[in-house]
């Protein structure tokens, strides 16, 4: 690419004949393209350093007895003071019997304070814990496979040990 370039430049330093007349054409192309490149190099370094401060996923997978026995999913997605954490997990082990697991939960926090969160865990084919929790006001609601319940009224900003 470069041997290609400077034969570019031989040719055209030929067909232009004087040496000033090159030197100006080849300041002007150079400040001509070199802005571009610049521009376009900045704007895409500015998306990847936005992009990747905003989400980030893990994936892992679990072994048992050097065997696979499911895996584990985390992600964490930023929006402004906002943050949603998500994690899945789908196992299965064999002991006297073989077991299926699979967990979902979720929790948006919004200032440091939990705006929502949801655990949603399954055995077997059958669910074994489905719970929403929901801030309104001061006070969390807690809804559990269809029934609703208030919780504590909370006062901001809460001092956890």
């Amino acid at each position: 690419m470069i041997y290609l370039l400077i034969i570019c430049l031989v040719r055209k330093y030929r067909l232009m004949g004087n040496r000033k007349e090159f030197y100006i054409w080849l300041a002007h192309h150079f400040r001509y393209y070199a802005f571009r490149v610049i521009a376009i190099v900045s704007i895409l370094i500015i998306f990847s350093i936005t992009l990747e401060a905003q989400y980030k996923q893990a994936s892992y997978i679990v072994f048992r007895n050097g065997d696979v026995a499911g895996q584990l999913k985390f992600e964490q997605i930023g929006k402004g003071d906002s943050i949603c954490l998500k994690t899945e997990s789908e196992i299965k082990a064999s002991f006297l019997y073989t077991i299926n697991v699979f967990s979902r939960e979720e929790a948006i926090y919004k200032n440091g304070i939990l705006l929502y969160s949801s655990i949603y865990r399954k055995r077997n084919g059958s669910e074994k814990t489905n719970q929403q929790t929901r801030l309104k006001g001061n006070e969390y609601y807690i809804t559990t496979k269809g029934k609703n319940r208030s919780g504590q009224e909370l006062s901001y900003p809460q001092q956890f040990a």
